[in-house]
């Protein structure tokens, strides 16, 4: 089974600051992924494309299964809808089940 975890940055991509509160982010991610683990306090430091460089709040979505292509969709329509500049997918062969 595949384990996929997205880091995605809370900041808009245009202000640099939360424009989307953190329970309504979880709404949507919940709505594009479908069953997965978020986790939250996390911070990501991130240079942005023109060099500037923010430390801002980060979610960690674990989805378990699906394909790499269709987790890259997932990412990229997240990138629309929160407004981000990247969204950082990992991908790795798990030996983990549901029991």
């Amino acid at each position: 089974m595949l384990k996929h975890t997205l880091n995605i940055g809370l900041f808009d991509k245009d202000t640099l600051k939360q424009e989307i509160s953190t329970a309504k982010a979880e709404q949507i991610i919940s709505k594009v992924v479908g069953d997965c683990t978020i986790k939250q306090g996390n911070k990501g430091i991130y240079t942005m494309a023109n060099g500037v460089q923010v430390i801002e709040p980060s979610l960690e979505v674990i989805k378990y299964g699906g394909s790499k292509k269709q987790i890259r969709q997932y990412a990229l329509e997240l990138k629309q809808l929160l407004n981000q500049e990247s969204i950082y997918l990992d991908t790795v062969r798990s030996n983990s089940e549901l029991i």
